[in-house]
Formats: C-alpha cells, structure tokens, sequence
C-alpha cells in the first residue's frame, strides 16, 4: 500500500455475526477470549485488558445446508 495510510478497524462480534448470518452462513461456534494479545505502555486502565471483556474470539460457519469438512 505504498503512499496511503494503512487503517485499523475495530469490529464488535456482534456485528460480524449479524454480517456473517445476513450473507446466509450458519454459525456453528462461537466462543470468546479474555486474553490481552497486546500490552500498551500508556498506563491506561481498561476491562479489556484486564480479562473481563473478550479481547478476540474464534468463529466457525458454513453456508446454510453445507458440509464442514476437516
């Protein structure tokens, strides 16, 4: 991406599943993390980085009336 700024989005599970399910995907697994995956050195206080808000989640989903194949 030479010469444009790269961009962070931030994504709550609520929306992605709500996306996920309107593009007709069934949602077979849904789970969440309390584990911080990075560490900021601003000092600052936060649920998320203290365990009690998920902090990334694993989902599973097939399109509806599909196989899942391991």
């Amino acid at each position: 991406m030479r010469g444009r700024a790269l961009e962070s989005r931030a994504w709550i599970s609520p929306h992605i599943v709500t996306a996920l399910v309107r593009a007709g995907l069934q949602i077979l697994h849904l789970e969440g993390y309390p584990e911080p995956f990075w560490y900021p050195d601003d000092g600052v206080v936060a649920a998320a980085r203290d365990g009690r808000l998920p902090n990334s989640f694993s989902l599973l989903a097939r399109p509806c009336g599909g196989r899942v194949t391991q």
